[in-house]
């Protein structure tokens, strides 16, 4: 009798441990969702439960729907199982205006060749008049490679592009985005000569605030007539503030055109902008490398800075910097923070480096690179570096006699930049929110992980067909359970009269 109880109980506990809630079917690449659930309301949000229901946005979005002023949830993890992904949005007038929430779960095996013009989760924001578009909560994992696009490129992982309408003064938010997607792109031989932008969470920015965003896939671009820019976190940045964002992943640019590469670990290049600019408390871990081309700026955090009045504050570079130019007449410029400006008001405050930097030419000469900056050069004394440390080499490459440098440590004990560092990681993992518009977005946290159903063998006899409900199916096992249960009860008592 008790060894019968015994073997019920066990019984019981392996069949209850199969009702747990199972991992996201993987996406079969062609199918949408019919509709969402919920009304699109912040209150009550449209519900994104699968890859069908993703779909169904990028669906309704080329047929012309904005979604404007419209809230979108996941609820759980997408499996994109690593079918070619067409883009959300196009710039001929097909924008995505709406707000989305990853709500801290994952899409994962993205995948998408570089066969648009832009590129990504994403492809198309605007701002809005009466409402803050965004992508927020957001971790995406995949990859991008090949394609047959013979024209500009413009791709950022989570969104090709985004850009001010019709001079609306609200920013667009992009916050607590978690990405690793490698891209790598090789288009020699394909006669393009357009401009290429790649970067993590975005390719080429207007009118946004890109806030606590991570990246860890590494970004590739091997080009023979192009322009190129590149980096880990944002490609092209005008009018936009970059605050609190990590890289981890390497940033590699290469060309052997007669063009310019703007390369860094954390953002390529500013650019020319109706506001003062930010770049604040961001982090660069992965190697920056430029090669060949007219003239090469890489930074370990920012390549160049083409816009005036940008601030760069209380930024790192812990990573190796090589920027080495195909053209005798053009210099390679970089620099463990900035690579190189020639703008009024652009000034480089706490900035921390430990990555060694380093700069060739086509005769294998060294041309001044700068622990902190590479070149400073503009004649207004608002263009200036303070309170900067960098363990190796001298902190500027080449500043004119009216920037000014001030209270800036040349190769210093690792220890101080590993503290500045900490530092700054520590702000990062502090916030849990972010405030754009007036408007304040919470942090959601990492979703759990579902525990995977144990491995059983299959039964011998034939199995009647699953529910298609998750409900059903446990109330399936719970049914079985018990009714096993009370056999084995009953057997036993019958055995014992």
């Amino acid at each position: 009798m008790k060894k019968l109880i015994a073997f019920a109980l066990v019984l019981t506990m392996t069949l209850s441990m199969l009702v747990v809630t199972t991992s996201a079917a993987a996406w079969d690449g062609t199918t949408a969702s019919a509709s969402l659930k919920g009304e699109g309301t912040e209150a009550s949000p449209y519900l994104i439960e699968s890859a069908e229901d993703l779909k169904y946005i990028q669906v309704q979005v080329d047929a012309g729907t904005t979604f404007e002023g419209k809230y979108f949830k996941q609820t759980a993890d997408i499996d994109l199982g690593g079918k070619e992904w067409a883009p959300i949005g196009e710039r001929t007038a097909k924008p995505f205006i709406g707000l989305y929430d990853g709500n801290g779960y994952k899409i994962v095996n993205f995948y998408q060749t570089f066969s648009y013009r832009f590129g990504g989760l994403f492809a198309y924001m605007t701002t809005s008049a009466d409402f803050t578009p965004g992508l927020i909560n957001i971790t995406l994992e995949g990859k991008m490679d090949g394609g047959n696009r013979v024209g500009d490129i413009y791709s950022g992982a989570l969104l090709g592009w985004c850009q001010q309408s019709n001079n609306n003064p609200n920013k667009i938010v992009l916050a607590n985005c978690k990405v690793d997607v490698d891209m790598y792109l090789d288009v020699t031989g394909k006669g393009i000569t357009g401009d290429i932008i790649l970067a993590n969470v975005l390719a080429r920015s207007g009118y946004v605030n890109v806030i606590n965003c991570v990246c860890n896939g590494d970004v590739t671009v091997i080009a023979d007539g192009s322009k190129v820019t590149a980096g880990g976190v944002v490609g092209y940045a005008p009018d936009t503030d970059v605050i609190n964002c990590v890289n981890y992943g390497s940033v590699t640019a290469k060309t052997t055109a007669a063009k310019d590469i703007y390369c860094g670990g954390v953002v390529g290049t500013t650019a020319t902008s109706k506001i003062a600019l930010k770049i604040e408390n961001c982090i660069n871990y992965g190697t920056v490398i430029t090669e060949g081309g007219n003239a090469c700026y890489t930074g370990g955090t920012v390549g160049c800075s083409a816009a005036a009045n940008t601030t760069i504050i209380n930024c790192a570079n812990v990573a190796d910097v090589s920027s080495q130019s195909s053209s005798a007449s053009a210099l390679p410029y970089a620099g463990g923070v900035l690579g190189y400006s020639n703008k009024a008001g652009v000034a480089v405050e706490k900035g921390y480096n430990n990555g060694y930097i380093v700069t060739i030419n086509d005769n294998k000469t060294g041309h001044n690179p700068g622990g902190i900056v590479g070149v400073l050069n503009n004649a207004s004394d608002t263009t200036c570096l303070k309170d900067s440390v960098t363990t190796t080499g001298t902190f500027k490459g080449w500043m004119a006699a009216t920037n000014p440098a001030t209270d800036c440590i040349v190769e210093a004990d690792a220890a101080v930049v590993a503290a500045a560092v900490k530092a700054i990681e520590d702000i990062v993992n502090a916030a849990d929110s972010a405030t754009v518009n007036g408007i304040t977005f919470k942090f959601a946290e990492e979703a759990p992980v579902t525990p995977p159903a144990p491995e059983t063998t299959a039964p011998e006899t034939t199995e009647p067909e699953a529910p298609a409900e998750t409900g059903d199916a446990s109330l399936l096992f719970v049914a079985i359970a018990v009714i096993s249960l009370a056999g084995v009860v009953i057997v036993a008592k019958k055995r014992e009269n």
